[in-house]
């Protein structure tokens, strides 16, 4: 019987939290406040696909769960972004 919770429990769980505190949709500004980085090397990672986010209208729009799951590393495994629901 286990225990301790696994890696992928705890960062649902993490990303279960902080869903609650944050827009369904982020832009640029809230980025700037959430990581460590210029609005410049934001539009950078946009562009180039580093962080996951659409350009609607001409402004760049990131959908909180694919940025909550980018952000604790866990956007590239697939079955785990089915989980939650990127």
């Amino acid at each position: 019987m286990e225990i301790l919770p696994t890696v992928k429990e705890v960062l649902l769980e993490l990303i279960k939290d902080n869903r609650n505190n944050l827009p369904f949709a982020l832009g640029v500004k809230d980025l700037m406040r959430l990581i460590p980085f210029s609005q410049n090397q934001i539009y950078l990672m946009l562009d180039t696909k580093q962080i996951p986010g659409k350009k609607i209208g001409g402004k760049w729009v990131i959908q909180r769960d694919a940025f909550l799951a980018w952000y604790y590393g866990v956007y590239q495994d697939d079955e785990f972004a089915r989980e939650v629901k990127i």
